[in-house]
Protein backbone atom coordinates (compact mmCIF):
# COMPACT_ATOMS: atom_id res chain seq x y z
CA UNK A 1 0.00 0.00 0.00
CA UNK A 2 1.29 3.09 -1.14
CA UNK A 3 2.34 5.70 2.49
CA UNK A 4 -1.06 8.56 2.38
CA UNK A 5 0.36 11.92 3.29
CA UNK A 6 -1.31 11.41 6.82
CA UNK A 7 1.33 8.55 7.33
CA UNK A 8 4.20 10.65 6.81
CA UNK A 9 2.49 12.80 9.01
CA UNK A 10 2.43 10.46 11.76
CA UNK A 11 5.76 9.18 11.64
CA UNK A 12 6.96 12.95 11.38
CA UNK A 13 5.27 13.37 14.79
CA UNK A 14 6.39 10.10 16.11
CA UNK A 15 10.11 10.63 15.10
CA UNK A 16 10.05 12.89 18.26
CA UNK A 17 10.00 10.10 20.51
CA UNK A 18 13.13 7.60 21.22
CA UNK A 19 12.44 4.02 19.66
CA UNK A 20 11.75 1.67 23.01
CA UNK A 21 14.30 -0.41 23.03
CA UNK A 22 13.40 -4.13 22.72
CA UNK A 23 16.50 -6.25 22.90
CA UNK A 24 20.43 -5.60 23.37
CA UNK A 25 23.32 -7.58 23.10
CA UNK A 26 25.05 -8.44 25.71
CA UNK A 27 27.96 -5.47 24.44
CA UNK A 28 24.79 -3.38 24.93
CA UNK A 29 24.19 -3.00 21.22
CA UNK A 30 20.45 -2.57 19.90
CA UNK A 31 19.47 -5.92 18.64
CA UNK A 32 15.52 -4.61 18.31
CA UNK A 33 13.58 -1.95 18.99
CA UNK A 34 9.81 -2.12 19.88
CA UNK A 35 7.48 -1.73 16.93
CA UNK A 36 4.42 0.88 16.93
CA UNK A 37 1.25 1.99 15.45
CA UNK A 38 0.69 4.42 13.60
CA UNK A 39 -2.51 5.85 11.48
CA UNK A 40 -3.59 2.12 11.96
CA UNK A 41 -0.94 0.74 10.65
CA UNK A 42 2.54 -1.13 12.14
CA UNK A 43 6.04 -0.11 11.75
CA UNK A 44 9.17 -1.46 13.01
CA UNK A 45 12.02 0.87 13.91
CA UNK A 46 14.89 -0.58 12.05
CA UNK A 47 17.41 2.03 12.93
CA UNK A 48 17.86 5.57 15.22
CA UNK A 49 20.84 8.06 15.59
CA UNK A 50 21.09 10.78 17.99
CA UNK A 51 24.19 12.56 18.16
CA UNK A 52 24.30 15.08 21.33
CA UNK A 53 27.09 17.10 20.07
CA UNK A 54 25.38 18.39 16.74
CA UNK A 55 22.16 17.45 17.97
CA UNK A 56 21.23 15.50 15.26
CA UNK A 57 18.17 12.73 16.26
CA UNK A 58 16.50 10.54 13.34
CA UNK A 59 15.00 7.05 13.06
CA UNK A 60 14.03 4.72 10.20
CA UNK A 61 10.88 2.89 10.20
CA UNK A 62 9.95 -0.28 8.29
CA UNK A 63 6.57 -0.73 7.27
CA UNK A 64 5.02 -4.08 8.27
CA UNK A 65 1.88 -4.64 5.83
CA UNK A 66 3.63 -6.90 3.43
CA UNK A 67 5.07 -4.07 1.42
CA UNK A 68 8.32 -3.27 3.68
CA UNK A 69 8.31 0.00 2.49
CA UNK A 70 10.86 2.20 4.57
CA UNK A 71 10.79 5.75 5.71
CA UNK A 72 13.15 7.82 6.85
CA UNK A 73 12.35 10.27 9.74
CA UNK A 74 14.56 13.31 10.88
CA UNK A 75 13.37 14.82 13.99
CA UNK A 76 13.04 18.87 14.06
CA UNK A 77 13.91 21.54 16.64
CA UNK A 78 13.75 19.99 19.98
CA UNK A 79 12.48 22.45 22.73
CA UNK A 80 14.03 20.59 25.61
CA UNK A 81 17.52 18.89 25.26
CA UNK A 82 18.43 19.96 22.30
CA UNK A 83 16.95 23.40 22.08
CA UNK A 84 20.62 25.16 22.12
CA UNK A 85 22.29 22.96 19.93
CA UNK A 86 18.97 22.91 17.11
CA UNK A 87 17.77 26.79 17.43
CA UNK A 88 20.95 28.80 18.26
CA UNK A 89 23.52 26.94 16.18
CA UNK A 90 21.65 24.59 13.35
CA UNK A 91 18.74 26.73 12.48
CA UNK A 92 20.39 30.20 13.70
CA UNK A 93 23.39 29.02 11.23
CA UNK A 94 20.49 27.38 8.45
CA UNK A 95 19.10 31.12 7.94
CA UNK A 96 22.13 33.51 8.11
CA UNK A 97 24.86 31.23 6.93
CA UNK A 98 23.27 28.86 4.60
CA UNK A 99 24.73 26.28 6.50
CA UNK A 100 23.05 23.01 8.06
CA UNK A 101 25.50 21.72 10.57
CA UNK A 102 23.90 18.46 10.74
CA UNK A 103 24.34 18.15 7.40
CA UNK A 104 26.88 15.04 7.46
CA UNK A 105 25.33 13.17 10.14
CA UNK A 106 22.14 12.93 7.97
CA UNK A 107 23.77 12.34 5.45
CA UNK A 108 25.88 9.10 7.17
CA UNK A 109 22.31 8.14 8.56
CA UNK A 110 20.46 8.06 5.26
CA UNK A 111 23.53 6.23 3.13
CA UNK A 112 23.41 3.50 6.26
CA UNK A 113 19.48 3.22 6.18
CA UNK A 114 19.30 2.84 1.89
CA UNK A 115 22.22 0.49 2.35
CA UNK A 116 20.72 -1.16 4.90
CA UNK A 117 17.03 -1.31 3.47
CA UNK A 118 18.22 -2.75 0.16
CA UNK A 119 20.22 -5.83 1.48
CA UNK A 120 17.52 -6.64 2.98
CA UNK A 121 15.45 -6.31 -0.07
CA UNK A 122 18.03 -8.37 -2.20
CA UNK A 123 18.01 -10.80 0.25
CA UNK A 124 14.24 -11.42 0.57
CA UNK A 125 13.74 -11.06 -3.39
CA UNK A 126 11.63 -7.37 -3.00
CA UNK A 127 11.82 -4.09 -4.92
CA UNK A 128 12.81 -1.57 -1.93
CA UNK A 129 11.14 1.24 -1.54
CA UNK A 130 12.96 3.87 0.84
CA UNK A 131 11.51 7.70 1.29
CA UNK A 132 11.81 10.71 3.72
CA UNK A 133 9.96 13.11 5.98
CA UNK A 134 10.55 15.39 8.92
CA UNK A 135 9.15 18.42 10.24
CA UNK A 136 11.14 21.61 10.63
CA UNK A 137 14.65 21.18 10.89
CA UNK A 138 13.79 17.10 10.17
CA UNK A 139 11.96 18.78 6.91
CA UNK A 140 14.99 20.12 5.92
CA UNK A 141 17.42 17.15 6.00
CA UNK A 142 14.34 15.03 4.37
CA UNK A 143 14.62 17.44 1.33
CA UNK A 144 18.78 17.11 1.30
CA UNK A 145 18.79 13.83 1.23
CA UNK A 146 15.91 13.35 -1.07
CA UNK A 147 17.82 15.67 -3.31
CA UNK A 148 21.04 13.97 -3.31
CA UNK A 149 19.84 9.96 -3.02
CA UNK A 150 16.89 10.37 -5.47
CA UNK A 151 14.37 9.69 -2.76
CA UNK A 152 11.10 10.76 -2.27
CA UNK A 153 9.02 12.09 0.32
CA UNK A 154 6.74 14.78 2.64
CA UNK A 155 7.96 17.55 4.40
CA UNK A 156 5.51 19.57 7.44
CA UNK A 157 6.73 23.06 7.75
CA UNK A 158 10.19 22.50 7.00
CA UNK A 159 13.08 25.17 6.48
CA UNK A 160 13.69 25.01 2.38
CA UNK A 161 17.08 22.92 1.67
CA UNK A 162 17.17 25.16 -1.71
CA UNK A 163 18.15 27.95 0.36
CA UNK A 164 21.53 26.07 1.74
CA UNK A 165 24.42 27.37 0.30
CA UNK A 166 27.03 25.19 -1.71
CA UNK A 167 24.57 22.09 -2.17
CA UNK A 168 23.59 22.68 -5.43
CA UNK A 169 19.93 22.13 -4.47
CA UNK A 170 17.15 23.50 -7.15
CA UNK A 171 14.10 25.08 -6.41
CA UNK A 172 10.73 23.35 -6.95
CA UNK A 173 10.01 20.09 -8.75
CA UNK A 174 7.81 16.85 -7.98
CA UNK A 175 9.86 14.70 -6.28
CA UNK A 176 9.24 15.90 -2.55
CA UNK A 177 5.55 17.45 -1.31
CA UNK A 178 5.99 19.83 1.11
CA UNK A 179 3.01 20.49 3.10
CA UNK A 180 3.14 23.91 5.02
CA UNK A 181 0.79 26.71 6.84
CA UNK A 182 0.13 29.87 5.66
CA UNK A 183 1.29 31.73 8.76
CA UNK A 184 3.84 29.59 9.47
CA UNK A 185 7.64 31.66 9.24
CA UNK A 186 9.99 28.77 9.09
CA UNK A 187 8.93 27.07 5.62
CA UNK A 188 8.53 30.84 4.41
CA UNK A 189 12.01 31.94 5.38
CA UNK A 190 13.72 29.60 2.67
CA UNK A 191 12.76 28.53 -0.78
CA UNK A 192 12.19 24.53 -1.15
CA UNK A 193 12.88 21.80 -3.02
CA UNK A 194 9.73 20.22 -3.93
CA UNK A 195 6.56 21.15 -4.59
CA UNK A 196 5.07 23.40 -1.45
CA UNK A 197 1.47 22.43 -0.48
CA UNK A 198 0.01 25.38 1.43
CA UNK A 199 -3.24 25.32 3.93
CA UNK A 200 -4.89 27.80 5.59
CA UNK A 201 -7.63 28.22 8.27
CA UNK A 202 -9.84 31.21 8.97
CA UNK A 203 -7.86 32.51 12.22
CA UNK A 204 -4.58 32.36 9.39
CA UNK A 205 -7.01 34.91 7.40
CA UNK A 206 -8.27 36.56 10.24
CA UNK A 207 -4.42 37.46 11.66
CA UNK A 208 -2.91 38.02 8.37
CA UNK A 209 -6.02 40.77 7.62
CA UNK A 210 -5.61 42.33 11.01
CA UNK A 211 -1.59 42.69 10.16
CA UNK A 212 -2.69 45.38 7.39
CA UNK A 213 -2.09 42.04 4.64
CA UNK A 214 -4.85 42.34 1.71
CA UNK A 215 -5.24 40.41 -1.48
CA UNK A 216 -4.58 43.24 -3.92
CA UNK A 217 -1.16 43.12 -4.79
CA UNK A 218 -1.78 47.42 -4.75
CA UNK A 219 -3.23 47.52 -1.68
CA UNK A 220 -0.19 45.38 -0.29
CA UNK A 221 2.80 47.51 -2.07
CA UNK A 222 1.20 51.02 -0.28
CA UNK A 223 -0.40 49.61 3.15
CA UNK A 224 1.93 48.98 6.39
CA UNK A 225 1.71 45.84 7.91
CA UNK A 226 2.29 44.93 11.33
CA UNK A 227 3.79 41.82 12.50
CA UNK A 228 1.66 38.86 13.19
CA UNK A 229 2.51 38.11 16.82
CA UNK A 230 1.24 36.06 19.74
CA UNK A 231 -0.65 32.55 19.88
CA UNK A 232 -1.13 32.12 16.47
CA UNK A 233 2.41 32.78 14.81
CA UNK A 234 4.06 30.00 17.27
CA UNK A 235 1.30 27.34 16.69
CA UNK A 236 1.29 28.01 12.81
CA UNK A 237 5.16 26.00 13.21
CA UNK A 238 3.83 22.97 15.64
CA UNK A 239 3.83 19.17 13.94
CA UNK A 240 0.24 19.52 15.89
CA UNK A 241 -1.14 21.23 13.01
CA UNK A 242 -0.80 18.17 10.51
CA UNK A 243 -2.57 15.56 12.87
CA UNK A 244 -6.00 14.65 13.25
CA UNK A 245 -7.74 15.60 16.83
CA UNK A 246 -4.83 18.03 17.64
CA UNK A 247 -4.90 20.50 19.86
CA UNK A 248 -3.72 23.46 17.44
CA UNK A 249 -6.62 23.62 14.90
CA UNK A 250 -8.88 20.68 16.50
CA UNK A 251 -9.17 18.27 12.82
CA UNK A 252 -5.99 17.93 10.74
CA UNK A 253 -4.55 20.77 8.95
CA UNK A 254 -4.58 18.51 5.64
CA UNK A 255 -7.55 19.14 3.98
CA UNK A 256 -8.91 19.91 0.17
CA UNK A 257 -10.61 23.11 2.15
CA UNK A 258 -8.03 24.49 3.97
CA UNK A 259 -6.10 24.32 0.76
CA UNK A 260 -8.62 25.87 -1.23
CA UNK A 261 -8.80 28.76 1.35
CA UNK A 262 -4.75 29.27 0.96
CA UNK A 263 -5.37 29.51 -2.84
CA UNK A 264 -8.32 31.79 -2.76
CA UNK A 265 -6.13 34.30 -0.66
CA UNK A 266 -2.74 33.11 -2.35
CA UNK A 267 -2.32 37.19 -2.73
CA UNK A 268 -1.96 37.82 0.63
CA UNK A 269 -0.58 34.70 1.98
CA UNK A 270 2.65 35.02 -1.02
CA UNK A 271 3.23 38.55 0.21
CA UNK A 272 3.41 37.75 3.90
CA UNK A 273 5.31 34.61 2.94
CA UNK A 274 7.70 36.72 0.78
CA UNK A 275 8.36 39.42 3.29
CA UNK A 276 9.79 36.33 5.42
CA UNK A 277 12.11 34.65 2.75
CA UNK A 278 13.49 38.36 1.74
CA UNK A 279 14.39 38.89 5.14
CA UNK A 280 16.16 35.85 5.62
CA UNK A 281 18.19 36.90 2.76
CA UNK A 282 19.13 40.15 4.02
CA UNK A 283 20.34 38.15 6.69
CA UNK A 284 22.21 36.09 4.69
CA UNK A 285 23.62 38.82 2.87
CA UNK A 286 24.91 41.23 5.56
CA UNK A 287 26.40 37.32 6.54
CA UNK A 288 28.37 37.27 3.54
CA UNK A 289 29.11 40.97 3.52
CA UNK A 290 30.43 40.02 7.15
CA UNK A 291 32.45 37.41 6.86
CA UNK A 292 35.79 37.80 6.39
CA UNK A 293 35.52 39.27 10.07
CA UNK A 294 33.02 36.55 11.60
CA UNK A 295 36.14 33.96 10.19
CA UNK A 296 38.63 36.19 12.05
CA UNK A 297 36.91 36.61 15.84
CA UNK A 298 33.25 34.57 15.78
CA UNK A 299 32.04 37.82 17.64
CA UNK A 300 29.64 38.18 15.11
CA UNK A 301 27.69 35.05 15.02
CA UNK A 302 28.15 35.16 18.79
CA UNK A 303 26.49 38.37 18.86
CA UNK A 304 23.34 36.47 16.94
CA UNK A 305 23.32 33.80 19.11
CA UNK A 306 23.37 35.86 22.16
CA UNK A 307 20.32 38.33 20.42
CA UNK A 308 18.44 35.27 19.49
CA UNK A 309 18.47 34.01 23.04
CA UNK A 310 17.14 37.01 24.39
CA UNK A 311 14.20 37.40 22.18
CA UNK A 312 13.37 33.48 23.41
CA UNK A 313 12.71 32.71 19.70
CA UNK A 314 14.77 32.70 16.78
CA UNK A 315 11.48 33.21 14.31
CA UNK A 316 10.08 36.06 16.04
CA UNK A 317 13.14 37.98 15.25
CA UNK A 318 13.41 36.72 11.70
CA UNK A 319 9.51 37.97 11.81
CA UNK A 320 10.54 41.46 13.05
CA UNK A 321 13.23 42.00 10.88
CA UNK A 322 10.76 41.76 7.76
CA UNK A 323 8.10 43.87 9.34
CA UNK A 324 11.41 46.59 10.44
CA UNK A 325 12.70 46.78 6.88
CA UNK A 326 9.43 47.01 5.01
CA UNK A 327 8.10 49.41 7.25
CA UNK A 328 10.50 52.39 5.59
CA UNK A 329 13.25 52.21 8.09
CA UNK A 330 15.17 54.50 5.52
CA UNK A 331 18.14 52.42 4.31
CA UNK A 332 22.06 53.98 3.82
CA UNK A 333 20.88 55.59 0.41
CA UNK A 334 18.37 57.46 2.09
CA UNK A 335 20.23 58.37 5.58
CA UNK A 336 22.89 59.75 2.89
CA UNK A 337 20.35 62.01 1.23
CA UNK A 338 18.75 62.93 4.30
CA UNK A 339 22.15 63.97 5.95
CA UNK A 340 23.22 65.78 2.65
CA UNK A 341 19.71 67.29 2.71
CA UNK A 342 20.75 68.72 5.96
CA UNK A 343 23.67 70.54 5.31
CA UNK A 344 21.65 72.39 2.70
CA UNK A 345 18.67 73.70 4.28
CA UNK A 346 17.61 72.27 7.86
CA UNK A 347 13.85 73.80 7.48
CA UNK A 348 12.77 73.07 3.72
CA UNK A 349 9.85 74.31 2.38
CA UNK A 350 8.21 71.19 1.71
CA UNK A 351 7.33 69.77 -1.60
CA UNK A 352 3.35 69.42 -1.29
CA UNK A 353 3.66 73.37 -0.70
CA UNK A 354 2.48 75.64 -3.51
CA UNK A 355 6.15 78.04 -2.51
CA UNK A 356 8.37 74.51 -3.37
CA UNK A 357 9.39 75.05 -7.13
CA UNK A 358 8.83 71.59 -7.89
CA UNK A 359 5.40 71.66 -6.58
CA UNK A 360 3.93 71.30 -10.20
CA UNK A 361 5.43 67.87 -10.53
CA UNK A 362 4.52 66.72 -7.22
CA UNK A 363 1.10 67.85 -8.27
CA UNK A 364 1.05 66.04 -11.12
CA UNK A 365 2.04 62.97 -10.09
CA UNK A 366 -0.46 63.28 -6.50
CA UNK A 367 -2.91 63.60 -9.30
CA UNK A 368 -1.85 60.19 -11.47
CA UNK A 369 -1.70 58.32 -8.23
CA UNK A 370 -5.14 59.22 -7.24
CA UNK A 371 -6.10 57.97 -10.48
CA UNK A 372 -4.36 54.85 -9.46
CA UNK A 373 -5.92 54.61 -6.36
CA UNK A 374 -9.61 55.21 -8.43
CA UNK A 375 -8.53 52.07 -10.87
CA UNK A 376 -8.62 49.89 -7.46
CA UNK A 377 -11.15 51.07 -5.40
CA UNK A 378 -8.74 52.61 -3.16
CA UNK A 379 -9.34 56.05 -1.09
CA UNK A 380 -6.55 58.45 -1.13
CA UNK A 381 -4.91 59.02 1.96
CA UNK A 382 -1.26 59.99 3.49
CA UNK A 383 0.36 56.97 2.01
CA UNK A 384 -0.75 58.36 -1.35
CA UNK A 385 0.54 61.70 -0.98
CA UNK A 386 4.18 59.84 -0.06
CA UNK A 387 4.05 57.79 -2.99
CA UNK A 388 3.42 61.03 -5.35
CA UNK A 389 6.20 62.95 -3.25
CA UNK A 390 8.75 59.68 -4.21
CA UNK A 391 7.72 59.36 -8.05
CA UNK A 392 8.36 63.27 -8.25
CA UNK A 393 11.42 63.40 -7.12
CA UNK A 394 12.12 59.87 -9.12
CA UNK A 395 10.85 62.04 -12.25
CA UNK A 396 13.27 64.77 -11.76
CA UNK A 397 15.84 62.63 -11.31
CA UNK A 398 15.68 60.97 -14.93
CA UNK A 399 15.30 64.29 -16.35
CA UNK A 400 11.35 64.34 -16.94
CA UNK A 401 9.72 67.59 -17.29
CA UNK A 402 6.18 66.24 -16.11
CA UNK A 403 4.03 63.24 -15.11
CA UNK A 404 1.33 61.93 -16.63
CA UNK A 405 1.13 58.83 -15.61
CA UNK A 406 2.15 56.83 -12.52
CA UNK A 407 2.14 52.22 -13.43
CA UNK A 408 3.14 50.03 -11.42
CA UNK A 409 4.95 46.45 -12.02
CA UNK A 410 2.65 43.55 -12.05
CA UNK A 411 3.57 42.51 -8.21
CA UNK A 412 3.20 46.32 -7.20
CA UNK A 413 6.74 46.18 -6.13
CA UNK A 414 7.70 49.04 -8.10
CA UNK A 415 5.86 52.57 -9.31
CA UNK A 416 7.35 54.32 -12.40
CA UNK A 417 6.60 58.21 -13.85
CA UNK A 418 5.70 58.00 -17.45
CA UNK A 419 5.52 61.23 -19.49
CA UNK A 420 3.24 61.01 -22.52
CA UNK A 421 1.12 58.46 -23.58
CA UNK A 422 2.58 54.98 -21.99
CA UNK A 423 1.67 53.03 -25.17
CA UNK A 424 3.48 55.93 -27.30
CA UNK A 425 7.21 54.57 -28.64
CA UNK A 426 7.81 58.09 -27.83
CA UNK A 427 7.07 58.52 -23.86
CA UNK A 428 9.79 58.89 -21.56
CA UNK A 429 9.96 56.49 -18.34
CA UNK A 430 11.61 57.55 -15.32
CA UNK A 431 13.36 54.31 -13.10
CA UNK A 432 11.67 52.67 -11.13
CA UNK A 433 11.24 53.29 -7.34
CA UNK A 434 9.99 50.50 -4.74
CA UNK A 435 6.40 51.75 -3.81
CA UNK A 436 6.68 50.07 -0.27
CA UNK A 437 9.80 52.44 0.48
CA UNK A 438 8.48 54.67 -0.89
CA UNK A 439 5.15 55.09 0.39
CA UNK A 440 6.61 54.60 4.59
CA UNK A 441 8.84 57.76 3.41
CA UNK A 442 7.69 61.05 4.86
CA UNK A 443 7.47 63.87 2.52
CA UNK A 444 9.91 65.73 4.83
CA UNK A 445 12.51 62.84 3.21
CA UNK A 446 11.26 63.41 -0.15
CA UNK A 447 11.97 66.96 0.34
CA UNK A 448 15.27 66.59 1.17
CA UNK A 449 16.10 63.65 -1.69
CA UNK A 450 14.66 66.35 -4.20
CA UNK A 451 16.99 69.14 -2.77
CA UNK A 452 19.47 66.73 -3.26
CA UNK A 453 18.53 65.74 -6.76
CA UNK A 454 18.46 69.64 -7.58
CA UNK A 455 21.67 70.24 -6.02
CA UNK A 456 22.97 67.41 -8.50
CA UNK A 457 21.58 69.22 -10.75
CA UNK A 458 23.06 72.41 -10.61
CA UNK A 459 25.87 71.19 -10.15
CA UNK A 460 26.20 69.30 -13.55
CA UNK A 461 24.43 72.74 -15.35
CA UNK A 462 27.16 74.72 -13.47
CA UNK A 463 30.36 72.09 -14.79
CA UNK A 464 28.27 72.71 -18.69
CA UNK A 465 28.57 76.06 -18.46
CA UNK A 466 32.18 76.64 -16.71
CA UNK A 467 32.84 73.95 -19.77
CA UNK A 468 31.79 76.38 -21.93
CA UNK A 469 33.48 79.06 -21.23
CA UNK A 470 36.70 77.44 -21.24
CA UNK A 471 36.22 76.39 -24.69
CA UNK A 472 34.86 79.91 -25.99
CA UNK A 473 38.21 82.12 -25.76
CA UNK A 474 40.15 78.90 -27.70
CA UNK A 475 37.39 79.11 -30.34
CA UNK A 476 37.74 82.45 -30.94
CA UNK A 477 41.86 83.08 -30.67
CA UNK A 478 42.50 82.12 -34.27
CA UNK A 479 39.82 84.65 -35.48
CA UNK A 480 41.56 87.12 -33.22
CA UNK A 481 44.38 86.68 -36.19
CA UNK A 482 42.85 86.44 -39.30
Amino acid sequence: MTLRTADYAAISNDVYKDPVVDQRAPDGQVLTYRRVELNGVWYQPIAHADNPKTGFQATAYERLDGTHATVIAYRGTEMDREFKQDLLTTDVSMAIKGVNTQGPDADAFTKKVIAQATQKAEQYGYPPSISVTGHSLGGTEAEMNAFKYGLKGETFNAYGAAGLSGLGIPEGGTQVIDHVRATDVVSAASPHFGQVRIYAVPQDIQALQGAGYHDSRLLNAITPDEPILGKIQGEAHKMGNFLPNNSVTGQSLLTPQNEALAAEHSVMIGHYRGQIERAREMAHIEYEIQKPVIDATGAVVHQVENNVKKTGEFLGAVKDKAVEDYHGTVNAASRGIEGAAHSINAHPVLLNHPAHPDYMLFQQSLGAVHRLDAEHGRTPDQYSTNLAAGVAVGAKAHGLSRVDHVVLSTDGANAFAVQGDPASPSREIARPIATAQAVHTPVEQHTQAMQQVNHQQQQVQQQVQQAMQVQQPQQQGPAMGR
